[in-house]
């Protein structure tokens, strides 16, 4: 975990001992969040949360450092068994974000999500899909020097940074039975594109609610998209063999490619030649089909940033 989080752990330890309690609770750390989002001092949590139109006031608390005290006679408080729980779920949520340590954030989105005492939170608007979103949005949002070291140690998706440290790695040699299995096919490599950058890698972060948005959302486009591509296709052959010209049909090789194989520069190239030349009727359909191309493949880069833990994903990098 982040030196952050330690602190907040002391913090919440400081106040169970303040009301003489001989167990950490989930109050208590949900105080001790609260302090630091609501409070004076440089927080990520209030910076980040802000990127989401996300304000909190809470009572007024102690300096955020300050050891866990303990009156005379009584032992140090420790977590209790549910306590302990939340504090354990840490590491699986650190892994949606692809983080090799929790942060704040990550603390802040197990007590909205799993802590009873953290009703108030969720009655002010707050959801943990929120809080990994302003994650994303402070992290991407700013410039990779403007946080600073404070701000880098409990920043989560982190984890690309952290793999560009290494200097070098060599990946496992295939097998012979996958070189025999894979070689031949012609449309194996496609295939395999197919499986790792565009279909689902990461059950578990995609089983999140904004994971289940996104994969709905492209669930729903998928077959409008595919249809009015096809129909758009089948539309210029007929044409092109037909009435004419001829040369429609070979905009078919154009109007084919998905937004999804594309970066957005060269989709806008591929796709405004056949709007500009394509006659009557027929213009409205590539654009259409195009439009819902592009609804659809958003759909999958968001889909995929999801999966990844990279909101800074673009649709180059499908």
């Amino acid at each position: 975990m982040s030196e952050t989080v330690a602190q907040l752990l002391f913090r919440a330890r400081a106040l169970a001992a303040e009301e003489r309690s001989a167990d950490v609770l989930g109050r208590h750390l949900v105080l001790a969040v609260g302090e630091a989002v609501s409070g004076s001092t440089p927080s990520l949590l209030r910076d980040a949360l802000a990127t989401v139109g996300f304000s909190y006031d809470a009572p007024p608390g102690g300096d955020l450092s300050a050891p866990a005290s303990t009156l005379p006679g009584l032992s140090p408080p420790l977590p209790d068994d549910a306590t302990r729980a939340l504090l354990a779920s840490l590491d699986a949520w650190a892994g949606l974000t692809g983080d090799t340590r929790a942060t704040s954030l990550h603390l802040l989105a197990v007590l909205v999500e799993d802590c009873p005492d953290a009703s108030e939170l969720r009655q002010s608007g707050l959801t943990a899909d929120d809080v990994l979103r302003a994650a994303a949005r402070h992290r991407y949002g700013t410039s990779r020097s403007g946080p600073g070291p404070d701000f880098d140690e409990d920043t989560p998706f982190t984890r690309l940074q952290q793999a560009k440290s290494e200097l070098f790695t060599v990946e496992r040699p295939p097998r012979t039975e996958e070189l025999r299995r894979r070689t031949p096919k012609f449309l194996s490599p496609k295939l395999t594109r197919a499986n790792n950058h565009v279909m689902p890698e990461h059950v578990q972060r995609l089983n999140t609610p904004r994971g289940v948005r996104q994969i709905r959302r492209m669930a729903l486009l998928n077959p409008p998209a595919e249809i009015a591509r096809w129909a758009t296709v089948l539309a210029l052959i007929v044409q092109g063999l037909g009435p004419g010209p001829w040369w429609l049909a070979l905009l078919t090789i154009l109007v084919w490619r998905p937004a999804n194989q594309l970066s957005l520069l060269y989709w806008l190239i591929v796709k405004g030649i056949p709007v500009l030349l394509v006659p009557g009727p027929l213009r409205y359909a590539v654009c259409c089909a195009a439009l819902l191309d592009l609804l659809h493949a958003h759909s999958q880069l968001l889909m995929k940033r999801v999966d990844l833990a990279e909101p800074g994903l673009s649709l180059g990098g499908l």
